[in-house]
């Protein structure tokens, strides 16, 4: 089974290819949702021996008309991310957030590995569409600075036309989880699939990783859990959306700046990161929250229905 002929609009290397099967691609794969805690759980079962954590946590090789700097497209850059992990015997791990919300990118999982196993994390939706939109507008994809009005904005004009994450930043539809579980339950089979709540995984870690060791097929193991991906705000949007952008002006200062002998730019960069990034959250009134959980309230009903099963923290 070659894949090097394979039309998703990756870019292959037929050269550098050689008698790729299925297994060559990883085994598991975190595909979402956004902001839900995905972070957290890649970085607890990266602490399995039988897990193997790639240097690239999210290579969003099945959605390559993201068309963002921190992706892989190369058949062969993707493959080599895992090579390790596949040569040791290990279960390798994709978990790019951008594959939940998009059925050809989960079709294009199901082609390269029939036996795939999916893990989708779900939070509270008020909850989730909230941190969406502050990770967004930290990096730079956001332009709308308050909520309430990126809100507003989606509501009355459908989903942006342009930029990257279309699909994440249309915040009244990212936040529909029984859409995204109709697109994976469409694709995979239901023994492959396992559905983590959030809340449930921070009330009660070791039961949720004892379930997913079963899902996975391995030994429990001892962990421990680190803040991660914690939800932050820049003092200064513009500088900090100049910086982000890494526009000429930026790549000039940058060049000028490495010429100076006793300038430290890396040093610089902790400073800005640790200086003038806050780590808080945006600011969201009580209202807000309750119009979005009024929002979801059907859609909560709903994900309870298709796993039929009451989310008591919700």
């Amino acid at each position: 089974m070659n894949h090097g002929d394979t039309t998703y609009g990756y870019q292959q290397n037929d050269d550098k290819m050689i008698n790729v099967t299925a297994k060559n691609y990883p085994e598991v794969y975190l595909v979402g949702m956004p902001k839900a805690g995905t972070t957290a759980l890649f970085q607890i079962l990266s602490q399995s021996k039988s897990i193997f954590q790639s240097t690239v946590k999210e290579p969003n090789y099945f959605t390559p008309n993201l068309n963002i700097n921190h992706q892989i497209k190369n058949e062969n850059d993707y493959l080599d991310l895992y090579k390790l992990g596949v040569s040791n015997g290990q279960k390798c791990i994709d978990a790019s957030v951008s594959y939940c919300h998009e059925i050809d990118a989960l079709k294009g999982i199901k082609k390269c590995r029939p036996d795939a196993k999916v893990i989708l994390v779900i939070r509270k939706p008020s909850a989730q569409v909230v941190s969406q939109y502050q990770q967004m507008l930290y990096s730079g994809y956001e332009e709308i600075q308050k909520f309430d009005d990126a809100w507003t904005d989606r509501i009355s004009n459908g989903p942006p036309i342009t930029g990257v994450y279309k699909n994440i930043r249309d915040y009244p539809r990212s936040g529909s989880i029984p859409t995204v579980l109709k697109k994976v339950q469409s694709v995979f089979e239901p023994n492959n699939i396992a559905v983590v709540v959030f809340e449930e995984l921070i009330k009660n870690p070791e039961q949720t990783i004892e379930q997913l060791c079963s899902f996975l097929d391995i030994d429990q193991f001892k962990f421990s859990i680190d803040p991660t991906n914690e939800a932050k705000y820049p003092r200064w949007v513009l500088l900090h959306k100049i910086i982000l952008g890494n526009g000429v002006l930026f790549r000039i200062a940058k060049t000028v700046l490495s010429k100076i002998p006793f300038l430290n730019t890396k040093k610089l960069a902790t400073m800005y990161f640790s200086k003038m990034v806050k780590k808080e959250k945006v600011r969201v009134s009580e209202k807000t929250y309750k119009m979005l959980d009024t929002y979801f309230a059907d859609d909560q009903k709903r994900v309870e229905e298709i796993l039929n099963r009451k989310i008591e923290l919700w």
